[in-house]
């Protein structure tokens, strides 16, 4: 779903967000969020799905739990602009940019086809996931050293020149003039240097020693 935006917002955006999503019809399926997480102004939710009827069909591509439900992952962005307050939900079978789920969150969500079809809701779903459980290992792996090699998911689109030929990029700390260091990315395979604000809340692999890339 696209954004939707409130004119006053939410005394309690999280509140809002599960009112949302447990709202249901009534001869519909019923919706309970059991876990929430917020990093920044998005929030990660698992919802346990009651679904009607016994209907594969009703549930696919997930495998109902023992009690004849199954939990699903979404991701909620919100925003304020102007004094208004928005919000866009987006499910993991839509496949989700933003992948910062903690572990413990995805390991409520039920499963899904061991081989799933490729660009089908459940492969989505299961990259989402994959995703989600590299970058919380990457996290708590610690920040970036000097010698890292940072390899970024998706090209990065820079103003100057050359920088984004390449997806990989060699950390470099350099001491300034107060006694400080700053982070430097220099690019694997143009020599460029730069600086990239936020590499880390990025799709990335972190290779700690460079593990290879030298």
């Amino acid at each position: 779903m696209g954004w939707t935006s409130y004119c006053t917002p939410p005394s309690d955006p999280k509140v809002e967000l599960i009112r949302i999503i447990e709202t249901s019809t009534q001869d519909g399926p019923t919706f309970e969020v059991v876990q929430t997480s917020k990093r920044g102004a998005i929030f990660y939710f698992a919802v346990k799905i009651t679904p009607v009827g016994t209907d594969p069909s009703s549930y696919a591509p997930y495998t109902l739990d023992a009690d004849g439900t199954y939990t699903i992952g979404a991701v909620a962005q919100t925003n304020r602009y102007r004094g208004e307050w928005g919000y866009k939900l987006t499910e993991e079978t839509q496949g989700p940019v933003l992948s910062d789920a903690p572990i413990s969150l995805i390991e409520r969500l039920s499963d899904l086809p061991m081989f799933p079809d490729q660009d089908t809701g459940a492969d989505w779903a299961t990259k989402w996931r994959a995703r989600c459980i590299n970058n919380t290992k990457q996290r708590s792996s610690g920040k970036l050293s000097h010698g890292d090699v940072i390899e970024f998911h998706e090209e990065l689109n820079f103003q100057r020149e050359g920088v984004g030929e390449s997806r990989k990029f060699l950390i470099i700390k350099e001491p300034t003039w107060n006694g400080r260091k700053r982070t430097i990315f220099k690019c694997m395979s143009t020599n460029t240097r730069c600086r990239i604000y936020g590499a880390l809340k990025r799709p990335h692999t972190l290779h700690k020693g460079g593990a290879g890339h030298g």
